[in-house]
């Protein structure tokens, strides 16, 4: 029985909020559509939404994680009615035909609610289960949640248009649907005991020490979270311009034909939720944790030097990415637990997440700008070049560690 309540207090309301929020990778469905019912648009403005998206749930879950570590079904709450409220005024801003309501909607307040909603099954999950021995994991399981909700999103997605409805009424219904997931999780989450007594001593006693936030004037100058954000970003923004463009790379580079190239993009997102699982738990067998980001990078160093010099090596090279860029996120929450303690972590690992919206922004930037259009092998030499930089930043870590 305690095990079942330990389930329904953090793994079941993680599954619920998590499920519903990851429903923003599933964006490439609903971006035709709304370009198609907002004439004049074209796919750079429609696709800037996204953009925003991503910014914005790294600066959410930077803004958020100081609420998070006090009152966490708080937080909880405020990510479900932003997400509500992003998504009917997304589906308002496709029938006035506004992309500014769109940009708000999607991009600004869901975004929001994606972050906030993004660090609170972290920091929950680690306190039901941080005594476990496979940590790395526990503490990835929501990650792996987000990743499959963009698999939720489409399976409804594609339910609700055979049936006949407008982009606006998808939205509509499916803000109706996570709302409810998303209360139920509200309602079930909760912090153990001995985490609530923690913090109700710490206000009674008036302890500064140990309950005063994170100053980020103290991370700034902490060598061990600047090295974090950055090779965060590093890796996040090589990994969007890869996966942006890699559709069409596997057509025109590596001369696949269509059939085969949507193979490859499944085999990528299936290597994208794997990498989220296995990395972790190779992690947790690991004496220090650090080494996962080694490998991580040296993946990625081997793999886009070997498809610069032999493109028929690029599917393969297409998928590892995806796996190597999946497992940074899972891996980043147990590797800054064992660095910082868990007393702050939702705090310090919100605003390490700050990266991956200045990394989409970078991302996008490079993109308009026609990186696409650079020859293959410099585009391949010059993400080698970049990964074999965060290398030498995650390799620095090792003496502060």
């Amino acid at each position: 029985m305690k095990f079942i309540y330990k389930l329904s207090k953090s793994v079941i309301p993680c599954l619920l909020l998590t499920l519903s929020i990851g429903f923003c990778y599933a964006w490439s469905l609903f971006a035709p559509e709304i370009r198609s019912a907002i004439p004049g648009s074209t796919v750079s403005q429609v696709q800037f939404a996204f953009c925003l998206n991503i910014f914005f749930l790294g600066m959410g879950a930077a803004f958020f994680g100081k609420m998070v570590e006090k009152r966490i079904k708080l937080a909880a709450c405020i990510s479900t009615a932003l997400l509500f409220a992003g998504l009917q005024v997304a589906a308002v801003g496709v029938v006035c035909k506004s992309l500014l309501l769109v940009y708000i909607g999607f991009g600004a307040l869901a975004g929001l609610s994606e972050g906030c909603g993004y660090v609170v099954p972290v920091k929950n999950l680690l306190l039901w289960w941080g005594k476990t021995k496979h940590k790395g994991v526990i503490m990835a399981m929501s990650i792996i949640f987000f990743g499959l909700g963009s698999t939720l999103c489409s399976w409804m997605f594609g339910m609700m248009q055979r049936t006949g409805l407008s982009i606006t009424d998808i939205m509509r219904s499916m803000s109706y649907v996570y709302i409810g997931m998303m209360s139920l999780g509200c309602i079930m989450i909760r912090k153990p005991k001995y985490a609530v007594l923690k913090l109700e001593k710490e206000k009674k006693n008036n302890d500064e020490t140990s309950s005063s936030a994170v100053k980020l004037a103290d991370l700034v100058k902490d060598s061990f979270f600047r090295r974090s954000w950055l090779f965060m970003f590093l890796n996040i923004a090589m990994g969007l311009v890869l996966i942006g463009t890699c559709a069409s790379l596997l057509k025109n580079v590596a001369c696949l034909q269509p059939e085969t190239v949507i193979a490859v993009m499944m085999a990528c997102g299936i290597a994208n939720g794997a990498g989220r699982l296995v990395f972790p738990f190779i992690s947790d067998y690991m004496k220090t944790r650090l080494w996962i980001w080694i490998l991580i990078l040296g993946i990625e160093v081997i793999v886009t030097s070997c498809s610069a010099i032999w493109p028929v090596l690029l599917p393969i090279g297409a998928v590892f990415i995806n796996a190597t860029y999946g497992a940074a996120f899972s891996t980043l929450p147990s590797v800054l637990n064992d660095h910082y303690g868990k007393d702050h972590l939702s705090e310090i690992h919100g605003l390490v997440l700050s990266a991956w919206g200045f990394a989409s922004l970078f991302a996008y930037a490079v993109t308009v700008l026609g990186v696409s259009s650079l020859p293959f092998i410099a585009l391949m030499l010059v993400l080698c070049g970049v990964y074999a930089v965060n290398l030498r930043v995650v390799h620095g870590m090792f003496k502060l560690n």
